[in-house]
């Protein structure tokens, strides 16, 4: 039976961060990508092209738009400076050009258009 509890509580927390509802892990920290796209070009491969250009991402959820910024929320192995200089460095891969306004632990804010 503790077995089986075991098991269920890692398959929850599993599924509820696959949702984006457990925001933390210990090794694998979720970073929040605040996309702002001023010309209304994002298209809704940004998400596609950071998993396909940045290798320590795992995974990218996209969380919506509000206004004219797009939330993403990312699992990434390592911080989110590192998450920043990264999507930076790949920007011209991605066919994108990013400016980084800025970024906290958890949160990194930044323009995007396509190139």
């Amino acid at each position: 039976s503790k077995i089986e509890a075991v098991v269920g509580v890692d398959m929850i927390q599993d599924n509820l961060q696959a949702m984006g509802i457990l925001m933390d892990r210990k090794n694998m920290p979720l970073i929040v990508v605040l996309v702002i796209d001023e010309n209304g070009e994002l298209s809704e491969s940004f998400n596609v092209q950071l998993e396909k250009n940045i290798g320590d991402i795992k995974n990218v959820y996209n969380r919506g738009v509000s206004g004219d910024s797009s939330r993403f929320v990312v699992q990434y192995v390592g911080t989110s400076r590192n998450l920043a200089v990264d999507i930076n460095a790949k920007a011209k891969n991605m066919g994108y050009q990013i400016i980084i306004n800025g970024f906290d632990d958890k949160t990194i804010t930044l323009k995007a258009s396509k190139k």
